[in-house]
C-alpha cells in the first residue's frame, strides 16, 4: 500500500517516510530502463502514461485526490527520471535510428 499512501505527511525525519520516497525512486528509475525493450525509443510516451494510470489508481483506491503537494512533486519527479533514464538508454541503445 505504500504508493497509494499520499495523505501520509511527509517529514524527513520519519524513516517510513524516507523508505517510501527511496522506493519510489528506485522504481522509477528502474522502470525507465525496463521500458526500452518494450516500446524501443518512445519510452516517454510510456512513462507518461504509466504514471497517469498510477493517479488514477491511486485516486480509485483511496477514494480521494492527493492534496500533499510533496506526493505531486514526487510524482513529477519521479517521471522525469523515469523518462531521463529510459531515453538515455534507448539513445544509446538505438543510436543509429535517432540519426
Amino acid at each position: 500500500m505504500i504508493p497509494f499512501r499520499h495523505a501520509m505527511i511527509p517529514s524527513l525525519n520519519s524513516s517510513e517516510y524516507l523508505v517510501q520516497l527511496i522506493s519510489a525512486g528506485i522504481t522509477f528509475f528502474l522502470s525507465g530502463l525496463l521500458f526500452v525493450p518494450v516500446v524501443g525509443s518512445i519510452v516517454w510516451d510510456y512513462s507518461v502514461t504509466v504514471t497517469l494510470v498510477h493517479v488514477i489508481t491511486c485516486c480509485a483506491v483511496t477514494q480521494q485526490v492527493p492534496v500533499i503537494w510533496q506526493w505531486w512533486l514526487q510524482i513529477g519527479c519521479g517521471l522525469l527520471l523515469m523518462i531521463l533514464s529510459g531515453q538515455t538508454l534507448a539513445y544509446v541503445t538505438f543510436r543509429s535510428s535517432f540519426q
